[in-house]
C-alpha cells in the first residue's frame, strides 16, 4: 500500500512541477503593465501567490516575501514577487491595504481574472507558485503544505534552470557605467554591433526597479543615457540591459 501511495503521489507531481507556465499581461495595483513570460524571457524567476485579504493568509505571504528577498541577495534582480486576488473580487485598495497593514512591502499586488490559479491544479488559499526562466514550475502548493522551505527549494531551482542570461558578455555588444560609485548621475555607454532590441533597468537590491531607462529598438553603434540618481538612498544598485532576450548586468553604487 505504501508503494502505491508512494507512486500516485510522484505521478501528482510529475504533472504539476513538469508543467508550463501559463502567460498574461496585466496591470498592477500600482498601474505598472507586467508580461509573466517578459519576466522569464529576461531571466527572471517569478512567485506568485494567490490569497484571499483575511488573517489565514498572512503567513504564507509573509513566508514567500522573505525567500525572495533570501534569493535576492545573491541574485539581484532576478526573482519578483506577484501577490494575486484569489478570484479577482477584491479591489486594489482593499488587497494593497491588506498588504502593507502586514508587512507585504514587496509584491507586485494585482487583482484581475487573467493571473489564475487554475492552471496549476486545485484551488487554495494561500497557493504558491514558483515558476522558472524556462517556464517550467518548481513549486506549486497550498496552504497548509506549503513552507518556507518548499519555497526556498523552489527558487533555488528555478534560478538554476536554463536562461539565456550572460552576466558579463554578450557577442557584439559593449556595456559600461561610469562614474562609479555615482553621487548625482552616471552615463550608461552602451555599443551595439548590429540593429538590437534594447531594455535597460535599474534595480535596488530586494530586487525592485528604481528605474526602467529605456526599452527601444537601436540601431548599431554607440548610444548614451544618463542616469539620474540624485534623489535614491545611498546603497547597491544593478542595472541591466536586456539585448536581444540575453542579458548583462553592472552593479552601481550610489553615494552622495
Amino acid at each position: 500500500m505504501k508503494n502505491i501511495i508512494t507512486l500516485i503521489l510522484f505521478v501528482y507531481l510529475s504533472k504539476i512541477l513538469g508543467q508550463t507556465a501559463t502567460n498574461w499581461t496585466v496591470t498592477d495595483c500600482s498601474g505598472n503593465s507586467h508580461e509573466l513570460f517578459n519576466d522569464l524571457d529576461a531571466g527572471k524567476v517569478a512567485v506568485i501567490i494567490w490569497v484571499m485579504p483575511c488573517v489565514s493568509c498572512i503567513n504564507g505571504a509573509l513566508s514567500a516575501q522573505t525567500e525572495v528577498q533570501n534569493a535576492l541577495v545573491n541574485n539581484p534582480g532576478m526573482v519578483v514577487y506577484y501577490l494575486a486576488d484569489d478570484v479577482a473580487n477584491t479591489n486594489c485598495a482593499t488587497l494593497t491595504s491588506w498588504a502593507s497593514t502586514n508587512g507585504i512591502t514587496d509584491a507586485f499586488v494585482m487583482t484581475n481574472t487573467a493571473v489564475s490559479m487554475s492552471p496549476y491544479g486545485a484551488a487554495g488559499m494561500p497557493k504558491v507558485v514558483v515558476i522558472g526562466r524556462d517556464k517550467k514550475v518548481y513549486y506549486n502548493q497550498n496552504a497548509p503544505a506549503l513552507n518556507a522551505n518548499g519555497i526556498k527549494g523552489g527558487i533555488a531551482a528555478a534560478l538554476a534552470a536554463p536562461t539565456g542570461i550572460s552576466k558579463n558578455s554578450i557577442p557584439g555588444v559593449k556595456f559600461d557605467i561610469s562614474p562609479n560609485p555615482s553621487s548625482s548621475s552616471t552615463e550608461i555607454n552602451l555599443s551595439l554591433s548590429h540593429a538590437s532590441d534594447v531594455k535597460i533597468e535599474v534595480f535596488n537590491e530586494i530586487g525592485q526597479v528604481v528605474a526602467k531607462e529605456i526599452n527601444v529598438q537601436l540601431s548599431p553603434g554607440i548610444h548614451k543615457y544618463t542616469i539620474d540618481s540624485s534623489e535614491w538612498a545611498n546603497g547597491t544598485y544593478f542595472i541591466s540591459a536586456i539585448i536581444d532576450g540575453k542579458k548583462i548586468q553592472e552593479k552601481l553604487v550610489v553615494a552622495h
